[in-house]
């Protein structure tokens, strides 16, 4: 019985294996390799670096270090945010500055005080009520001592109580200056340099070093007050206390000895031809190389 039975068992079993194998997936084929992507085709990766910062134009009267020459407006490109470190940088390139000069920044007016400021300042916190001005001065006497130099008429004072003061203001005029001196500089050293500054307005020949002598006083470094003049004696060094120095005039002599257009001229530079000025009023004219802004007291 048994024998009879186990080909039957073997049929049976091998029915059902064949049908378990006949009902099972064929195996999938292996995943293709990634094909290559051309370079063009890739997605671009997103730059992390910042977009380039705006350009700013900034304005700045240059006082050149020769003194025969009229000032030069000028106008330089920087970065947005840049300091006026990097305009001072800006100027030397623009204008080929010489090696050994440095440029002394100030903010000032015609007939005003000069108000010192700082490399580490900012442009857009320049203060457009204001001129920049940018006195080309020789770096080793810039180092020693600088001294600011207006031009002025005197001006009675009075006392509290109405009284005539002996202390003597000024009605300043003119491009107030920035000069440099050796740590040694003389009396008459200063008095040569201030009139070559002063020849180019002169009307008169006879203003020489000498003949300003007279004229040149010691006053407080804002220029409003102080009548001590400076010492006769040519070669008496520069008084260690001197901050700023006064051309000092009456008003007959300020009309009679001064060209007031030729002391108020400006050139201007290639890079200020098409610059709209932004302390000037809408429709005002750009401000021309011969305009006289202040008329010379008197």
């Amino acid at each position: 019985v048994v024998r009879a039975i186990a080909p039957t068992l073997e049929a049976v079993v091998a029915e059902s294996v064949a049908k378990a194998l006949g009902t099972r997936q064929p195996d999938a084929p292996p995943p293709a390799p990634p094909r290559s992507v051309s370079p063009a085709a890739r997605p671009r990766s997103v730059s992390r670096s910042r977009s380039p910062r705006p350009a700013r134009s900034v304005p700045v009267m240059v006082f050149r270090e020769d003194a025969t020459v009229r000032p030069l407006r000028v106008v330089v490109t920087v970065p947005a945010r840049s300091t006026l470190s990097s305009v001072k940088d800006a100027l030397a390139d623009l204008l080929n500055a010489r090696d050994g000069v440095v440029f002394e920044l100030r903010e000032t007016k015609k007939g005003a005080m000069l108000h010192s400021t700082l490399d580490v300042t900012e442009v857009e916190d320049i203060d457009h009520d204001y001129d920049l001005v940018a006195y080309e001065l020789d770096a080793g006497l810039a180092n020693a001592r600088m001294v600011n130099v207006f031009m002025g008429t005197e001006m009675k004072s009075f006392d509290v109580f109405g009284q005539p003061s002996e202390a003597v203001s000024y009605a300043k005029f003119g491009w107030p200056i920035c000069m440099a001196f050796a740590a040694g500089a003389t009396c008459g050293d200063v008095r040569r340099d201030v009139a070559a500054w002063f020849a180019r307005f002169s009307l008169s020949p006879h203003l020489s070093d000498a003949g300003l002598g007279a004229r040149v006083r010691i006053v407080s470094k804002n220029g409003m007050s102080g009548k001590r003049d400076l010492p006769a004696d040519n070669d008496a060094n520069l008084p260690a206390d001197v901050r700023a120095l006064m051309v000092a005039w009456t008003k007959g002599d300020a009309k009679e000895l001064i060209d007031a257009r030729e002391l108020y001229a400006v050139d201007d530079h290639v890079s200020a031809h098409d610059y709209a000025y932004p302390n000037l009023a809408p429709d005002s004219p750009t401000p021309s190389p011969s305009c006289t802004w202040v008329t010379v007291p008197g």
